[in-house]
């Protein structure tokens, strides 16, 4: 969480794995949701998955920053993730690429959780899109839980005292 004695709001937006929203359905063998989530399975190639998180622009008249996004999955088999991107709208913010994990990702592990740089995107302008890109080798699945951000909120209208110290201005 970030430190600043000018913070106002902390706040949480997720989305549920059943939100999934597939780039490529045809490449899929099977995908099926439930109450649980979603699980998908592909035999080989990639394919990314997105996360549309419904959330707040303004809390309490002052706009959000995002500062952490979670990805809550679990790889079988010979699947992997291997690329993150977070867009505002049309503008992508936040990339993670040559990354190459499985097994599970949680909200609150170095499998799932990824910081957004500093300086913190100055302002959530249209809502987030959590993008992630897998990996499938030999008929593996995945299985989705969701994904979600965490913000806060500026003390100040525009945020530019509490982004100027972070951003080390």
């Amino acid at each position: 969480m970030p430190e600043d004695e000018n913070l106002g709001t902390i706040n949480a937006f997720w989305a549920h794995g059943n939100a999934v929203v597939i780039q490529h359905p045809n490449l899929l063998k099977d995908n099926y949701h439930a109450d649980w989530g979603a699980h998908v399975q592909q035999e080989s190639g990639e394919n990314w998955f997105h996360f549309p998180i419904t959330m707040l622009t303004y809390n309490m008249g002052y706009r959000m920053h995002g500062y952490k996004v979670h990805f809550v999955y679990k790889t079988e088999g010979a699947a992997f993730l291997t690329g993150l991107t977070v867009w505002d709208g049309h503008e992508k913010v936040f990339e993670v690429k040559d990354i190459k994990k499985s097994g599970s990702g949680g909200a609150h592990d170095e499998g799932g959780t990824f910081e957004l740089p500093k300086p913190y995107h100055p302002f959530v302008r249209a809502g987030l899109l959590i993008s992630a890109k897998f990996e499938f080798n030999k008929g593996s699945s995945v299985i989705f839980r969701g994904a979600g951000v965490d913000c806060f909120t500026a003390v100040e209208p525009d945020g530019f005292r509490v982004y100027k110290k972070h951003a080390g201005i």
